[in-house]
């Protein structure tokens, strides 16, 4: 059982400027001081306190990593992260009580250490796009080098000159194999590195607490044979097993636009942009991406079952369906006649790949998949700005089904939940459908439905 030196020998390791604010705000709410308006420059909001546990949690998480050698200390790593975490929220509460500690504890590694969904990398990005080429400036803490390039700081915490600009120098590859821009069609650009602009290095180098206030400028460029539509930009800093999770901040200019479009990106989490270069105005005429959980009710699906067979309409914007594959068109903002064939039947593939129907166990096939686009028709072809598609899949059947399984894997980082709404031999029932419950389960006998058993 963990005891309490145990836990707050967590935070020891931490840097001083968390551990104040941490602390300080802690004690101050465990009195039941009134906060006031004024507030000390070291104070955080109340707001503020599980983001500090966990920053500093991670921080002297990170700083054992030069000294991890095993699975099992691995282990350990992790495991003082979640003891940190169980010792603050002690801290806060005034508990001395050994048992609600261990217990408490014991909830939080269950919930699967929190630790990794904090992005602890943070950089920025700015895109400048034009007719011929794509410039792209990365602005990069000098973190990052730590978190990235395995350097560790000496016995008085202090990263020499020459361990930072050896680091510096690697982050270059870093940054071209792990940020990359793709066309439309899936075919990457090639990046060209251009230059770094280096921070100014202090003769007696930085401190591991002081690593944040000093940034790198590396700049790129992404050269195209012709304007582009538009482009899909990733980062996938460390690759699909970092132990380091990072979030991007972006930015996107259109040369001739006003304005630009923000936006983050984060591991498989690609960011989508479009160019129009007849009128280039167009571009960032929203200030911005529109949020990931905006117009969920946009993503529906009706099911109708009984004893014919089984029908499935699917509904949803244009722009969503860019989310879950590949669109190539010649113009940002229309899609032409031709196109708008050939995108049918990948959209018909698409549908009925990923949206699957088991009925009494036997997997089914559609015969008859019907896929239409709905919106304003332009002089080229239909208008992209507020369109919408709708798939219609029939699924026959020999005899009514006793049980039926509808498989969902249509998800994405704007079409996070779809709304199901079910008729079943006269019966409705409403569900959504999400990463974390991909399966509705309908039973005749029972006359329930609802998420399958065992589904994620």
């Amino acid at each position: 059982m963990p005891n309490r030196n145990t836990l707050r020998a967590c935070f020891e390791a931490g840097f001083d400027s968390e551990k104040c604010q941490f602390f300080g705000e802690a004690r101050h709410f465990s009195k039941g001081v009134p906060g006031g308006t004024a507030k000390k420059k070291n104070e955080a909001s109340p707001k503020k306190w599980p983001f500090l546990a966990q920053r500093l949690a991670s921080k002297q998480a990170l700083s054992r990593v030069q000294k991890i050698s095993s699975p099992l200390e691995i282990l350990r790593c992790g495991l003082s992260s979640s003891f940190s975490k169980a010792f603050s929220l002690r801290h806060i509460a005034g508990s001395s009580n050994l048992f609600f500690e261990y217990y408490l504890t014991l909830a939080i590694l269950l919930m699967g250490f929190g630790l990794a969904a904090h992005p602890i990398s943070i950089s920025w990005a700015t895109l400048h796009a034009y007719p011929d080429k794509v410039d792209v400036q990365f602005n990069i803490l000098a973190e990052d080098l730590f978190l990235f390039h395995a350097i560790a700081p000496d016995d008085n915490g202090m990263f020499p000159p020459a361990t930072l600009q050896a680091a510096a120098e690697k982050h270059q590859a870093f940054l071209s194999q792990y940020f990359f821009l793709e066309g439309l069609d899936g075919q990457r650009l090639e990046g060209r590195f251009i230059r770094c602009q280096p921070f100014d290095m202090p003769a007696g180098g930085i401190h591991r607490d002081s690593l944040m206030q000093y940034s790198l400028l590396y700049f790129f460029e992404y050269c195209t044979a012709q304007p582009m539509s538009g482009l899909r930009a990733y980062q996938q800093f460390g690759g699909s097993r970092a132990a380091v999770p990072a979030v991007m901040m972006a930015s996107a200019f259109q040369e001739g636009a006003q304005a630009p479009l923000l936006s983050e990106i984060s591991f498989g989490h690609p960011w989508l942009l479009h160019f129009d270069w007849e009128t280039p105005g167009n571009f960032g005429r929203d200030k911005g991406q529109p949020s990931p959980f905006a117009r969920k009710e946009d993503l529906t699906t009706l099911l109708q079952i009984n004893e014919a067979g089984i029908w499935q309409e699917i509904s949803l914007p244009f722009e969503k369906l860019e989310t879950l594959m590949p669109v190539p068109r010649a113009r940002a903002a229309c899609l032409e006649r031709s196109e708008e064939v050939l995108l049918k039947h990948n959209v018909a593939a698409c549908f009925s790949r990923q949206a699957r129907i088991t009925a009494d166990g036997v997997p089914l096939y559609p015969v008859s998949v019907h896929v239409a686009f709905s919106g304003a028709q332009g002089a080229d072809g239909l208008l992209l700005a507020d369109a919408a598609v709708q798939v219609e899949l029939f699924y026959p059947l020999e005899k009514a089904p006793d049980d039926v399984v509808v498989s969902w894997d249509l998800f994405s980082w704007q079409a996070r939940s779809w709304a199901l709404e079910a008729t079943a031999f006269g019966q409705s029932s409403r569900f959504t459908f999400s990463r974390y419950q991909p399966e509705f389960h309908w039973q005749r006998d029972t006359g329930e439905a609802g998420q399958k058993a065992g589904g994620e």
